[in-house]
């Protein structure tokens, strides 16, 4: 299986409640990259401002970002410019595109919470559900596979709520430790 490429909301989730070991455990034996240079970059950013920010860059396991050539650069612009909303700045989405662009390339898996990313990948180019996934799928796996409690995972998911993160949309209806068993 190739490798999970995460989008920055996603680590974000994880940091925000100290949990970022629940996706070293699940994909760390998954070949590399790991992120992109457009998600490091905004990670980057964010870090000052955000401490839980600065814990993703101390992450060793998520090894070097993926850094596109030009023509990958010039395939990732057409993606980035897809996902791209009226008011959107200049490197909105990039993280995003590269991701999607990665995934693609190593036949691995894009994982996001944002909702237009999301739909976007699984739309557009063909990724379907296996090989696009959400932070609830990621605790899905960790329960399926006895690394997490269906009971830890939905503390995980609350706690990312508490802290004023936004799982995606599908996932706002009630929930309980059985919505985390597969």
């Amino acid at each position: 299986m190739g490798p999970v490429l995460y989008d920055a909301v996603t680590l974000r989730h994880f940091a925000a409640v100290s949990r970022l070991d629940i996706l070293k455990t699940r994909h760390q034996n998954r070949p590399e990259p790991r992120w992109t240079k457009g998600v490091f970059q905004e990670i980057r950013k964010a870090a000052d401002q955000t401490t839980y920010c600065a814990a993703i860059l101390g992450e060793p396991w998520l090894g070097s970002p993926a850094n596109p050539t030009e023509t990958q650069a010039r395939k990732i612009y057409l993606m980035q410019t897809m996902l791209m909303r009226p008011g959107d700045t200049p490197n909105a989405h990039l993280g995003e595109a590269q991701s999607i662009y990665f995934a693609k390339k190593f036949r691995g898996q894009f994982a996001t919470d944002d909702n237009s990313a999301y739909e976007f990948a699984k739309q557009q180019f063909a990724l379907d559900s296996v090989n696009v996934i959400d932070s609830v799928d990621i605790l899905r796996e960790a329960v399926a596979l006895d690394e997490l409690t269906a009971q830890e995972a939905d503390q995980v998911a609350k706690a990312i709520e508490a802290v004023g993160r936004h799982l995606r949309r599908i996932h706002s209806q009630p929930r309980g430790p059985g919505y985390f068993s597969i």
